[in-house]
């Protein structure tokens, strides 16, 4: 009985229903808007005490914010890529966490940061490469190849000249 209660339900059908009606575009950006709007007025004291004041206007500026779609489609693109920023961050942290202990002062030893440095190179190029059919159309490596190795060799110049042991 509980498997024929079940049998149509899936996390994807539901998240497309919220997106076909709304959820996403219009009631989760105005959360949003008016949350932080509210928090901001309260926090900053510039209305007095008054909380029926701040909600109107957090009301009004969330509304207001999501009257045409540039505040959904702008939400719509950057939380997406947020994410995977936040990815790619942690994936550093962990590559970091490989190479260093909690106990290390400083630099001690560059090449740790050589090997750090490459390993985050390498999860940078294998995004690149997986996300590369939603590029502009440019081979960034055909176009940029020489200007990367360059600013790679400055960086790892002044590096070297900034952590320098004498």
């Amino acid at each position: 009985m509980v498997i024929n209660i079940l049998a149509g339900f899936s996390i994807a059908n539901v998240l497309n229903d919220w997106n076909s009606i709304g959820v996403f575009s219009y009631i989760l950006p105005f959360l949003l808007i008016f949350s932080l709007v509210y928090a901001i007025l309260e926090k900053a004291g510039l209305l007095g005490d008054n909380r029926g004041v701040k909600v109107i206007v957090a009301l009004a500026v969330g509304l207001l914010g999501i009257v045409n779609d540039k505040v959904p489609h702008f939400f719509a693109t950057i939380f997406p890529n947020l994410g995977i920023a936040l990815s790619v961050l942690l994936v550093g942290i962990i590559l970091l966490g490989l190479f260093f202990s909690s106990d290390d002062n400083g630099i001690k030893n560059t090449s740790k940061w050589i090997v750090a440095a490459l390993g985050m190179l390498g999860v940078l190029f294998s995004i690149y490469y997986s996300f590369k059919d939603y590029s502009f159309g440019v081979n960034v490596w055909e176009q940029y190849g020489s200007e990367i190795i360059s600013l790679l060799l400055i960086v790892g110049i002044v590096l070297m000249i900034v952590f320098w042991k004498k």
